[in-house]
């Protein structure tokens, strides 16, 4: 999926990115399948929403979301890393 198509996928359930977001997006799901990416992508935006919708504070609401998002898809790719190496792969 193509930095636009990401930016297309999440804009379509509500996520607009920045171009930060998406440069740092990329960098988490290179190496990643079609099926891979879809998925985390898919969970970035649950991430996403449901922090948004539980802040209170409507000033902050896409920073906060943006921020457990971007926190969600650095665990999840160290977390891939961390089962790549466990396999003895690189």
């Amino acid at each position: 999926m193509k930095p636009q198509s990401f930016r297309e996928y999440c804009l379509n359930r509500g996520v607009e990115l920045l171009r930060d977001d998406i440069k740092f997006i990329n960098t988490q799901i290179t190496g990643m399948s079609q099926p891979e990416r879809r998925a985390v992508l898919s969970k970035y935006c649950e991430v996403w929403l449901s922090t948004m919708e539980s802040c209170n504070n409507p000033i902050k609401r896409d920073n906060i979301a943006r921020r457990a998002a971007n926190l969600w898809l650095l665990e999840a790719h160290h977390e891939r890393e961390n089962r790549t190496l466990g396999q003895g792969q690189v």
